[in-house]
């Protein structure tokens, strides 16, 4: 269905003066406005209303907004608050950002509908998007799946690899970006719950890969604690200085290679 350019308005701020926005749950509620919410993908939700009536209605959409498909999927929830203007007589549309509620779940397939469960342990991440327009999708799911579930990094990539279709080797490894973004998720989680303890922030293998990661490497150092010349066992990880160059005569990969290269320079 295609709906006309100049009624695709969607702005963030009261669009009309003087009045209150009706809110999306009595938006469906009404026969003058007819309100289609649909998935076609599980970062997105997409709502379109037609206004039949004879003046210009607004329709809020809060941040945290939770919609439901087919019986035994995953709802989705709405990561920011907007605001849609349509125009009487007219039909507007607006993309909204989500992310699945369950990594156990498919995602709800294309037909939605309003809920009215709310889930408050996302609050603080909401909080934390608000206005916040280019953070990835994916990390915001990842960060969504650590405050409901509390996933390791392990189980993030169980995910990845379901979506990716039953065609994906089971062997595949993380790739260097996959583990960078699991580090932001960590940087994130510190500041939207500090107090909370996740299984990522003593997550080994995120640990061992990101150690080896130099994009993430030093942000990594930071969130786990490690500086670059301490012992990291206790982390069940090599010391830091085997992996990277941090003085003269460390033991890292050059430094070793040098005193190879100046020991078979002496047997001459």
């Amino acid at each position: 269905m295609k709906y006309p350019r100049l009624a695709l308005l969607f702005t963030f701020a009261m669009a009309v003066r003087g009045a209150e926005p009706t809110t999306l749950r009595d938006a469906f509620g009404k026969r003058e406005l007819q309100c289609e919410l649909t998935s076609s993908a599980p970062d997105r939700m997409t709502l379109a209303i037609t206004n039949s009536s004879a003046e210009a209605v607004s329709v809020a959409i809060p941040a945290g907004t939770m919609a439901v498909g087919a019986e035994g999927t995953s709802p989705l929830v709405a990561l920011q608050s907007a605001t849609l203007l349509i125009v009487a007589g007219k039909t507007a549309e607006a993309l909204l950002p989500a992310a699945v509620i369950s990594s156990k779940s498919p995602p709800p397939g294309k037909v939605l509908h309003v809920s009215d469960a709310i889930e408050p342990r996302l609050d603080p991440l909401l909080k934390r998007l608000a206005g916040q327009q280019d953070l990835p999708r994916a990390t915001a799911q990842f960060a969504v799946f650590c405050l409901l579930e509390d996933i390791k990094f392990s189980e993030w990539q169980k995910y990845l690899a379901a979506r990716r279709g039953p065609k994906a080797s089971a062997e595949t490894h993380p790739t260097a970006d996959e583990v960078a973004l699991a580090i932001d998720v960590l940087g994130l989680l510190r500041e939207v719950a500090p107090e909370r303890m996740f299984a990522l922030t003593s997550d080994a293998e995120l640990k061992f890969r990101a150690l080896r990661n130099p994009v993430c490497r030093a942000k990594a150092m930071q969130l786990f604690g490690i500086n670059g010349t301490g012992d990291a066992s206790e982390f069940g990880l090599p010391n830091v200085s085997q992996l990277l160059h941090t003085k003269p005569g460390d033991n890292c990969p050059i430094c070793r290679a040098r005193e190879q290269m100046q020991k078979g320079a002496s047997d001459f």
